[in-house]
């Protein structure tokens, strides 16, 4: 019989509860130091995506920029004449009144015969400077004409150039304070007192040739996300005059169907350009035009009857806020005798974006940072692009009012 080996010594009670407890404390704290790295990578992939969508449909528009010229013509239409006219009973049309923001710099005067009486065809008097000596004239009969189609010697100016205290950041293509009655004030929309920029959230862009717009605007998804989304018209020349008269939705888009009292303004409009419109709202339809209107974009979309605007942005984001500064504000290849807006058009496009509602509830740790870029674009078109019709022609105008 051995006896026990009194030199070997066992571990005690207490450092075994020692042990268990710095094993319990190291295996807690990586535990968290785990936990913190998987959160932190997936508040990482959720902060790279938005990054990313927001870079991608930045890069969208800049290349859509790049590629046309800035709408004046429909941002004269929808911030002047269509508040102030109120045909448009309670909305905002895109694409109707082509040409009439081109007439303020280029307009023809009366049309005179030989014996110095005016024509059935004549300009009226509420569309550009009709004189062709005078800038401000308060009826026509104040105004020396040339008795033919006479050229206005303010062309390529301001209509209002030479009335006293007139300046062109107050009456442009996107206000108008000298017009009765009068719009919102311009300051409203410039961005600062000494720079005469206009910032809104849509932003107008029409090709080259003139016959085919796209409207971009802020679109409601589901009444807590917001997309950038788009629209493309294509011109309608019913009377075939070289510009169009009017322009209609695309057939990739839906759009709304024309009705009611929208449907008869529209007829008016064309009434005459096409031979067999009749006054009946039905052949609106027969025609094949379709219209987008403002209130499209504020309508939460829906996948199955569509809204107009088609979003172009990724639903894993949502869009806090959209800005367009467009700079100048005339057209400077229609104002060219405007020395103060003579500058390339260019668009400075202010985008902020953050995860949508769904990739937030699943963020770690409260509310995300959002996603804010910044960029200005150059458009890509120079030159005018036309949107007036030939000067012997003035029937056209006839039906705009």
């Amino acid at each position: 019989m051995t006896k026990m080996d009194r030199t070997k010594k066992g571990f005690t009670l207490v450092e075994i509860l020692i042990a268990a407890s710095l094993f319990v404390v190291v295996m807690t704290i990586s535990t968290l130091i785990l936990f913190d790295i998987i959160k932190s990578e997936k508040r990482s992939n959720i902060l790279n995506a938005v990054y990313d969508d927001a870079k991608i449909v930045m890069e969208q528009i800049a290349d859509m920029i790049q590629n046309n010229a800035i709408d004046y013509e429909e941002y004269y239409s929808v911030n002047v004449l269509q508040p102030q006219n109120g045909f448009i009973p309670l909305d905002i049309v895109y694409g109707i009144y082509n040409g009439v923001y081109s007439s303020r710099f280029y307009d023809p005067g009366l049309s005179y015969n030989a014996s110095g009486v005016g024509s059935s065809g004549s300009n009226p008097i509420n569309l550009g400077v009709q004189c062709a000596d005078v800038p401000t004239p308060v009826s026509i009969s104040d105004c020396v004409m040339l008795y033919k189609l006479s050229k206005d010697k303010n062309t390529g100016k301001n209509p209002y150039e030479g009335r006293s205290g007139a300046q062109s950041e107050d009456a442009n293509a996107f206000c108008d304070q000298y017009i009765d009655p009068a719009m919102a004030d311009c300051d409203l929309l410039k961005t600062s007192e000494d720079v005469p920029m206009i910032s809104g959230d849509e932003l107008y862009l029409i090709n080259a040739a003139g016959n085919k717009k796209t409207i971009i605007v802020s679109q409601n998804l589901n009444d807590q996300d917001y997309a950038i989304g788009m629209v493309e018209l294509d011109g309608i020349d019913s009377d075939q005059n070289g510009t169009p008269d009017l322009f209609t939705c695309n057939e990739q888009y839906t759009c709304d169907s024309t009705g009611g009292e929208l449907s008869l303004y529209l007829i008016h409009q064309l009434h005459g350009k096409f031979p067999s419109i009749l006054l009946d709202p039905d052949n609106i339809s027969d025609l094949g035009i379709s219209v987008a209107k403002r209130s499209n974009k504020t309508t939460a979309f829906n996948f199955s009857t569509n809204n107009s605007f088609v979003p172009i942005t990724p639903f894993r984001s949502t869009v806090v806020s959209l800005s367009f500064i467009i700079n100048p504000i005339e057209d400077p290849y229609k104002a060219y005798a405007e020395a103060d807006v003579q500058t390339h058009p260019s668009v400075t496009i202010l985008l902020t974006m953050e995860p949508s509602s769904a990739e937030k509830a699943n963020y770690p740790g409260g509310n995300p940072p959002q996603a804010i870029i910044q960029r200005t674009v150059t458009a890509g078109v120079h030159g005018k692009v036309e949107s007036y019709p030939p000067t012997n022609d003035l029937s056209w105008i006839q039906y705009l009012y």
